[in-house]
């Protein structure tokens, strides 16, 4: 989904920021103390939405492009709080079969992620429909991930449209996307943070983990659209986070047709 938003002519959408909500979370602890300096709610909102801003649209500036998308699951526990900053944003909301979150949550961080799973599941569904009740088909848009695979043209169409663009044929063709945009090694990024943005030298020594993992984020980012990760929830060895999803989000799962 991000990798066909982005490829929009229009709308730049870069690596998740995920820094938000750990700015909600420290606005809600520590309130009390940002007080006592004399700032109103307003006021440090005020400079939240402006940096975040700034990383967005020093990003969509680069690709020349006058829109920007931020995809970070994580905010769609904090929604009203990006509504407070953005009360003209539009909300884009991905479900997928809670049985292949589980499986690709143990896939990529071991099988203790599943117990994770099974939580975050349902609260990030509920917390999201939840603002899409709230402010209607205006703002909030929901997309099945297994529909999206399977008809990707038919949900990107709609998904478009929601946003008020105009169509264009580039939002699914990832490969030709992927290879506009030549991976960084980490030493590359980590001049950059530092300010350096010249060219990298010949000798830069990236070690072999670091190698691969990059070399496996470009892969999957040149990668065009795959259906093979539908129906993965099922294997014996998830069985026991399985048992506890339907004893915690049953009702849930049969109301979006998953049960």
């Amino acid at each position: 989904m991000r990798r066909m938003v982005a490829a929009h002519p229009r709308i730049s959408c870069g690596p998740e920021t995920l820094f938000l909500r750990e700015i909600a979370n420290t606005e809600g602890m520590n309130w009390m103390r940002l007080a006592r300096f004399g700032l109103t709610q307003d006021e440090w909102r005020a400079h939240v939405r402006e940096l975040f801003l700034w990383v967005h649209e020093q990003y969509a500036q680069r690709h020349g492009k006058p829109r920007w998308a931020d995809k970070s699951p994580a905010y769609a526990l904090i929604l009203d709080y990006i509504d407070s900053l953005f009360p003209d944003c539009q909300v884009i909301h991905m479900i997928r079969d809670p049985r292949d979150v589980i499986d690709s949550w143990v896939r990529r961080w071991g099988f203790s992620s599943g117990r994770n799973a099974v939580k975050a599941w349902p609260n990030h569904v509920r917390s999201a429909k939840a603002f899409g009740d709230k402010h209607g088909p205006d703002r909030y848009h929901e997309v099945r991930y297994e529909e999206l695979v399977n008809d990707p043209e038919k949900i990107m169409r709609a998904l478009i449209d929601f946003l008020g663009e105009d169509w264009d044929d580039q939002i699914l063709n990832l490969e030709r996307s992927a290879r506009k945009r030549p991976a960084k090694t980490t030493e590359e990024e980590r001049r950059m943070w530092l300010g350096d943005k010249s060219d990298s030298p010949d000798d830069v020594d990236t070690s072999a983990s670091q190698r691969e993992a990059l070399q496996r984020d470009h892969s999957r980012d040149s990668q065009g659209i795959f259906t093979s990760s539908v129906g993965t929830g099922n294997r014996a060895k998830n069985l026991p986070y399985l048992a506890q999803l339907r004893l915690t989000s049953g009702p849930l799962m049969r109301e979006l047709g998953y049960a």
